[in-house]
């Protein structure tokens, strides 16, 4: 089975995992793997899930869906949804009669029963003209913070609902202009689990300041990502309703998701073109699938839904005479390979002249369709305009945990290494110091489930790394 090279180690075995323990003696569970959030390229023209919390928000219910509606504390990181039934009518006896608002609060009286978060659910624009001077176009959202000393800060959060890319984009806005206070003033931030990536201040009628992710967040099923509204500079929540705009979009949905020989491979939903399928699979922190084998090849057929898809290969060189294709992973040759050499048929031919990439023929292509389905399962080279399925590989997931070793010295301070295997494949645990020499401490061979490698550390090795033998 391939694996991800980080490094390079020998020529010989595949690096899939790599460990600094800053603290040897002192570490608990830790993900070898990069963390559950990344930055990946920017990703354009893909058919998106996408989750609009004024179009989806409920009148009735909280939660409802991916959204809750209620109040947060940074320094306790808690979040407490907002009690039921939310009021439903006029904002006050300034506002239009038909402007309607449903408000979800704290149903406690003035000013307790901030924060707040409403919508005008009518199809007028909401504008009072009493102390509040709010104005609140249709259909839109709109949050109010609790006060200082203790402040609680009004919070829309939305709970990922599955594994994704996810991209958000959110504007909060000042949208009293009077009042006691002299308008919106309030502290905004968008977080994830509880950390803030992004802090603004809003200082006026129509001040907004808007976050954009830019690119694409990888985050996993349950992760919450919130907008929180806070007192602001004045430390009052006095007039300080804040209008908020929120679009979360998951951009290259997962059909499926399962395990062959320990690595976790994805069925996306769509068909893409290869720039994209590349980046899909950088953002899933993985590859496009490669086949190392007949049967890795049949297997990735049938999960495919046989449907033809890319592989994670490209040409060394340009020409048909060149025959060396290479693997994205680690950029060395395949070492199996199963072209199309059926007769009449000479692949790879470097048609057209920019064939660059691989592909695994289903029994339907974007171009054509095989009666006889003669060709599924072969490989042919491809221009990288074409739409076709995308598979991504994740290498095993690894984890290390600290434990002693009992050894004719007594109980040594060991670390504890588990992955998924492939069956029969070898695997090599090394330790450093200064990434310069490199020591075996420890081998296992794979039965195509977990399996645990140990090995001592004492206060010699801070850097590990797993090993694949070919």
């Amino acid at each position: 089975m391939q694996q991800t090279a980080l490094l390079h180690p020998p020529a010989s075995r595949h690096l899939i995992a790599q460990a600094c323990l800053v603290r040897p003696l002192k570490i608990g569970l830790v993900q070898l793997a990069l963390s559950a959030a990344i930055l990946t390229p920017s990703l354009t023209g893909l058919s998106q899930v996408i989750y609009d919390a004024a179009e989806q928000f409920s009148a009735d219910t909280n939660p409802k869906g991916p959204w809750s509606y209620g109040f947060s504390s940074f320094s306790a990181e808690t979040f407490t949804p907002f009690p039921g039934p939310p009021y439903s009518g006029r904002f006050d006896s300034s506002a239009p009669s038909s402007a309607t608002v449903v408000q979800w609060g704290r149903n406690l009286p003035f000013p307790s029963n901030h924060p707040m978060l409403m919508k005008n659910v009518s199809q007028i624009n909401l504008t009072t003209s009493n102390n509040a001077n709010i104005v609140l176009q249709a259909g839109s959202l709109a949050i109010s913070s609790g006060e200082r000393p203790n402040p609680t800060y009004g919070t829309l959060r939305f709970t990922v609902p599955r594994k994704g890319l996810y991209t958000i984009e959110a504007v909060f806005s000042g949208i009293q202009f009077s009042g006691d206070y002299g308008g919106t003033t309030t502290d905004v931030h968008v977080l994830i689990d509880g950390r803030s990536i992004y802090d603004g201040m809003i200082n006026g009628f129509r001040q907004t300041q808007r976050f954009d992710s830019t690119n694409p967040l990888l985050l996993n099923s349950g992760a919450t990502i919130d907008f929180a509204v806070g007192p602001g500079a004045n430390n009052n929540q006095s007039s300080d309703w804040t209008g908020l705009t929120v679009i979360i979009s998951d951009i290259a949905p997962i059909e499926k998701e399962t395990t062959f020989d320990g690595h976790t491979y994805l069925l996306i939903r769509d068909p893409q073109a290869h720039d994209i399928a590349l980046q899909i699979a950088k953002g899933y922190r993985g590859y496009l699938a490669v086949p190392n084998g007949q049967r890795e090849n049949d297997w990735l057929v049938e999960f495919s839904g046989k449907q033809t898809f890319w592989i994670g290969i490209h040409r060394e060189k340009a020409g048909a005479a060149n025959l060396t294709f290479l693997r994205d992973y680690d950029n060395k040759p395949t070492k199996w390979e199963n072209w199309n050499r059926l007769p009449g048929q000479f692949e790879p031919n470097f048609s057209g002249g920019d064939e660059w990439y691989g592909m695994v023929y289903g029994t339907i292509t974007p171009w054509w369709t095989s009666p006889t389905n003669r060709f599924i399962g072969l490989w042919n080279d491809q221009g990288g305009g074409v739409r076709l399925t995308v598979i991504v590989e994740i290498p095993s997931r690894i984890q290390a945990r600290s434990t002693t070793l009992l050894t004719d010295q007594g109980r040594t301070p060991a670390m504890s290494f588990s992955f998924g295997s492939a069956k029969g494949h070898q695997y090599t645990l090394q330790a450093t110091t200064d990434f310069r020499k490199w020591r075996d401490v420890g081998q296992v061979v794979g039965d195509s489930r977990e399996v645990s490698l140990i090995a001592p550390i004492g206060a010699r090795f801070e850097f590990f790394r797993l090993l694949e033998n070919e």
